[in-house]
């Protein structure tokens, strides 16, 4: 408790960094079925997480990337509208997002990304974060781009 009080950046950005480790596993595994996803609610905690995240990324980006701030919150918004779309879309049809995509390309990259991100965030190398912070968000918006070509698809 004492790293929280003196340090809060610190303890938070490690906390992520461990969380974010998790989650690729997790990503990398798939996720259940929509039913078993809100019966167990494991998707309401992924709603939650997210939150939780972007907030982090934001700020990431307002300290190790300031040109990049408007960038991130655009994405964000986008994927907001995108995945309420998807959800609208997922009512009508049995459709499951992940067979859809060219996800196995980008699973792989996000999963290097990742891992690139997690060392320079555990070394606290900030020239490193720096440079992965930018192609990370570039990241999510060509996931953004994957889904909106799907939606326009259906």
């Amino acid at each position: 408790m004492e790293l929280l009080t003196k340090r809060p950046f610190v303890y938070m950005i490690t906390m992520t960094a461990v969380f974010l480790m998790f989650q690729s596993v997790a990503f990398a595994e798939g996720e259940p079925p929509t039913e078993q996803r809100e019966k167990s609610g494991h998707h309401q905690y992924h709603k939650d997480f997210i939150v939780h995240l972007d907030y982090y990324y934001e700020l990431l980006a307002q300290k190790f990337a300031p040109e990049q701030v408007e960038k991130w919150n655009e994405i964000r918004q986008q994927r907001k509208v995108l995945m309420k779309q998807w959800r609208e879309h997922q009512k009508h049809k049995d459709d499951d997002l992940n067979e859809h995509t060219e996800k196995g390309e980008w699973k792989e990259a996000h999963k290097e990304l990742l891992q690139k991100f997690n060392e320079a965030v555990e070394l606290r190398d900030e020239a490193k974060i720096k440079k992965i912070l930018p192609q990370l968000f570039e990241h999510y918006e060509k996931m953004n781009q994957m889904l909106e070509e799907k939606l326009k698809q259906e």
